[in-house]
């Protein structure tokens, strides 16, 4: 089976400096660093922090899709699969939380991904079993581009078990990385030498696993882990002795970006019209359109992000005209007045084709009051004229 990275966003503006969304996080930048302390387990601070009120919601509180039951209650210092410390917080989703931990057998850093309850979470894992497969059956040089799976374990919780996926830990991704620039536009020479690698491991993931997707530096690792114990974060403790923790953000740091978040990476086998398989602003045409899809809405999805890192929003927006929602037909608007009339025979492969264009592929009447409300969104001259004004340096020279 091969491979098609539907999350890619979430890959390439996760793609972390030896780093991981509905959306994105993937590439980040990694290398298995010693812990410095010993291998017996280290206590945390009980006193000492700021206590959050319990009626705020903090980190995956936030979400929409938020249910306490199905996140493990874990306990900062608590020690996963007899063998891995939990040192702190790197991260959180609507499918799991990410956490620094030491391996108390090697006293190497790894970061552990602990899964919700619930639905099957085990995509991921077969993703990299996979893959890892793949890898040691070829030379491929994309496949040192592709984040390691360590080890894998089942921790029993109150309400259920919770895969947990023991990585090599990384650094922040490309799109925290933009935080620090401003605008959040990053340089394109920043850019350049991070994507040459992911189109390699991108093209390793094709070739050889026949995947469709749908970094870290020693010295970080340290100094977090002792900012645990002489600044504890902040935390929310509740009456069902569970503990919310805030995350603690990384340090910038050097190193090669690394393809990480396979949740919803796909088989090519698998590639059909499923849409909830990109980020809404990187759609795909074909996706949009709910057209049979390939490895190809990979390179799109590149070509989306690289432009939101350099430009410091997405390229298409996609929203209805009150900015309430996503709206399809905004979507596929904004792409014909930047590149003009997808070929007749593109269209055809699409029944939801006939809402949008008429048999001879032109826009269709319906559209019309659409066109008129966003003309500067799609305008083809005033897309070309701020492609010019705002890169001097066009992005498609990447």
């Amino acid at each position: 089976m091969s491979l098609t990275a539907g999350s890619l966003l979430y890959t390439l503006s996760s793609c972390r400096i030896q780093r991981i969304g509905p959306h994105p996080r993937i590439f980040r930048f990694a290398s298995p660093w010693r812990a410095s302390s010993s291998r017996i387990p280290r206590a945390f601070p009980t006193t000492g922090f700021e206590l959050i009120k319990t009626s705020t919601p903090i980190d995956e509180e936030t979400l929409p899709t938020y249910y306490p039951e199905k996140y493990y209650p874990l306990q900062l210092g608590e020690v996963l699969g007899e063998r891995y410390q939990t040192l702190g917080k790197l991260g959180f989703g609507t499918t799991s939380t990410v956490w620094l931990g030491r391996d108390l057998q090697t006293d190497a850093y790894v970061a552990l991904k602990l899964y919700v309850t619930g639905a099957k979470r085990d995509r991921e894992l077969n993703v990299y079993m996979h893959m890892q497969a793949a890898a040691a059956a070829t030379n491929h040089p994309g496949r040192t581009y592709i984040r390691k799976l360590l080890y894998h374990f089942q921790v029993k919780g109150p309400h259920g078990d919770h895969l947990c996926l023991v990585h090599e830990p990384l650094g922040l991704s490309l799109s925290q990385i933009s935080d620090y620039f401003p605008e959040k536009k990053l340089d394109l020479e920043i850019i350049r030498p991070s994507l040459r690698q992911i189109l390699i491991g991108l093209d390793f993931l094709h070739r050889t696993t026949n995947l469709i997707l749908s970094v870290d530096r020693p010295e970080i690792f340290p100094a977090f882990e002792e900012a645990q114990i002489s600044h504890p974060v902040p935390r929310k403790v509740l009456d069902d002795n569970r503990t919310i923790y805030t995350t603690r953000p990384l340090d910038l740091s050097d190193g090669l970006p690394l393809i990480c978040d396979f949740g919803e990476a796909r088989f090519f086998d698998e590639a059909g019209i499923e849409k909830d398989v990109m980020p809404d602003v990187y759609k795909a045409p074909e996706v949009i359109l709910q057209m049979g899809w390939d490895c190809k809405i990979d390179i799109w999805n590149v070509a989306m992000v690289v432009w939101h890192l350099l430009m410091g929003e997405p390229l298409f927006k996609g929203r209805s005209l009150c900015g309430t929602f996503q709206d399809d037909r905004v979507h596929m608007a904004e792409m014909v007045a930047l590149m003009g009339h997808p070929p007749l025979e593109f269209s055809q492969r699409s029944h939801m084709s006939r809402a949008l264009w008429n048999e001879d592929g032109e826009s269709s009447p319906n559209d019309g009051h659409i066109a008129k409300k966003q003309k500067r969104r799609t305008d083809t001259a005033f897309w070309r004229q701020e492609v010019g004004k705002e890169s001097p340096q066009s992005p498609t020279s990447v």
